[in-house]
């Protein structure tokens, strides 16, 4: 199985660009770019630049930049360190919980809505025919 870093170097070589023109193409400094078709992460300043670096690299060169997150969780997390990977992954489910909470919260505002407009309208309905009555009444000892 080849590595990253072989991936990367032959996908560049087949389309046909230099480092260099990486570099100005992705913004990304040819000695990054260079370090990592030699499986050198280390060089690269810190894990959030190295995620960040695969992807864009692997986006540009038409690669599964996902995949190649994955595999290099396989190749070069520690064993027992809970993967960042798998921090990520997991975080997606939250926003389910919190669209059905919203959601719910949405309509107990609307039932609450449109109950005190209905027991408002039933109080004008009622003072309105009182104030009919009274009219009436007026009118009669004229």
């Amino acid at each position: 199985m080849a590595s990253i870093g072989e991936i990367f170097a032959e996908a560049r070589r087949a389309k046909g660009v230099t480092v260099q023109e990486v570099e100005k193409s992705i913004k990304i400094r040819a000695k990054y770019l260079a370090a990592m078709e030699e499986n050198n992460f280390n060089v690269i300043p810190g894990q959030a630049y190295i995620i960040g670096f695969i992807k864009t690299y692997a986006n540009y060169l038409g690669l599964d930049g996902k995949d190649l997150i994955a595999r290099y969780y396989q190749e070069y997390q520690p064993p027992g360190d809970k993967s960042n990977y798998d921090l990520l992954n997991a975080s997606k489910e939250k926003p389910k919980s919190t669209n059905f909470r919203r959601s719910l919260a949405i309509v107990i505002f609307l039932i609450l809505l449109i109950g005190t407009i209905l027991i408002i309208n039933s109080k004008n309905k009622s003072s309105g025919q009182e104030s009919l009555r009274k009219v009436k009444q007026l009118e009669q000892r004229r």
